[in-house]
């Protein structure tokens, strides 16, 4: 709302002198007063013409209603080869990643022929019960766009700087459709159960979740690796997941910070036998250094490799 204007007391024209005429001492006494309360006006009403509003303030240092913003900082990578000529965008729902509007999506910055990567700096605020939804788009050298399937972020309260690493999850993968209702509605273990196979709550600085559809009831989902924290390849120390629903697992660990290349892998557990059955197919997975130092790496490594 724009305010009433003043005019600066030393831009005004200058009162032309009054005509000189008989008066007696007392009038002109009298007059002296009402000039003086005058002049005193104007400097008062331009002081309070410079002070910002609360609105304005707001706007200057990022707060809402007087209180400063919660800002969190989440870097995206995407493994994907490109070929020569193609890109890749990150959309989603939230306006920082278009509004859905595809021509509004953000660009991923180009790492090498295998990686893709983007930073954002999002008000904690503006995620919905702190949960992301975005797609990838891979822009051909035609213009055409092709989408990934969904991907979903689970943002803890607490965290200032998360860095995300995701598989690719192509639209045909097969084992997306392993996770339709009418498939899950026949599997030995429904989605209604979310019953933790481990107990350990403890927090820490790196996340792993993998998909793995069809798991038998009585089995769970493990990891295990080079790191002591992964048991250090003994398959009597190989870490449970916590099984989430839908076919989704998950562990949170806390992991040296190193620069060097961790393997690792996740296999089938038998709850029973309190042994690791076996290996996922495959080569091993590789856990890299993450160069940002955030306070919290989460690997989404698509789905479980199986036979």
């Amino acid at each position: 709302m724009q305010s009433d204007k003043i005019t600066n007391p030393a831009e005004q024209p200058e009162t032309p002198p009054a005509k000189k005429r008989n008066v007696n001492p007392t009038t002109k006494k009298a007059a002296q007063p009402k000039t003086a309360t005058v002049k005193e006006k104007a400097p008062a009403k331009k002081t309070a013409a410079k002070t910002p509003s609360k609105k304005a303030t707001a706007a200057k240092t990022g707060t809402t209603a007087g209180k400063p913003t919660k800002k969190i900082q989440i870097r995206f990578e995407i493994f994907f080869s490109t070929k020569f000529g193609e890109s890749l965008l990150i959309s989603g729902a939230h306006p920082a990643l278009g509004a859905e509007a595809t021509y509004e999506a953000p660009l991923m910055e180009y790492i090498d022929d295998q990686k893709w990567a983007i930073t954002l700096e999002l008000d904690k605020q503006s995620i919905k019960d702190g949960q992301l939804n975005y797609t990838y788009l891979v822009r051909l050298d035609d213009g055409a766009l092709s989408l990934s399937a969904p991907y979903q972020l689970s943002i803890p309260a607490t965290a200032t700087s998360i860095t995300v690493r995701d598989s690719w999850n192509a639209p045909g993968f097969v084992q997306n459709a392993l996770l339709t209702d009418a498939v899950q509605a026949f599997t030995d273990q429904p989605l209604e159960t979310k019953k933790p196979v481990s107990t350990r709550k403890k927090k820490g600085n790196h996340r792993f979740i993998i998909t793995a559809p069809q798991i038998a009831a009585g089995k769970a989902v493990c990891l295990i690796g080079q790191e002591p924290a992964l048991g250090g390849w003994d398959p009597m120390k190989a870490v449970l997941l916590e099984n989430l629903g839908n076919s989704r697992w998950q562990i949170e660990l806390t992991l040296a910070q190193t620069s060097q290349q961790s393997p690792y892998k996740y296999g089938i557990y038998d709850l029973a036998s309190r042994q690791l059955e076996s290996f996922e197919t495959g080569a091993n997975r590789i856990l890299e250094e993450d160069t940002t130092a955030a306070a919290l790496l989460i690997q989404q490594d698509g789905f479980l490799r199986t036979n």
